[in-house]
């Protein structure tokens, strides 16, 4: 079973702030997130629950949330948008 995404709170934050997103799959290494570009430095997870903060050098923006499956050799976007 693929990841699930079906909720990011909060989807305003500040560089360094933690973010949670809740889903499902989470525990199913190796998937990478991504704000943007910046791949998010996890804080903890489980399988339906997943923490991580913000990067401390992202700049000011809009930035979809998006995971990358290293099995599956894709990124997908998960239809959240966060703003820092």
């Amino acid at each position: 079973m693929g990841v699930r995404v079906d909720n990011v709170c909060p989807l305003v934050g500040f560089p360094g702030e933690r973010i949670t997103v809740t889903g499902k799959g989470f525990a199913n290494p190796p998937n990478n997130f991504y704000i943007g570009e910046r791949e998010l430095k996890v804080v903890s997870y489980s399988d339906t629950e997943l923490k991580f903060l913000i990067a401390t050098n992202l700049r000011r923006g809009k930035f979809p949330l998006i995971y990358s499956s290293r099995f599956e050799h894709k990124q997908i976007n998960t239809n959240f948008i966060i703003e820092v």
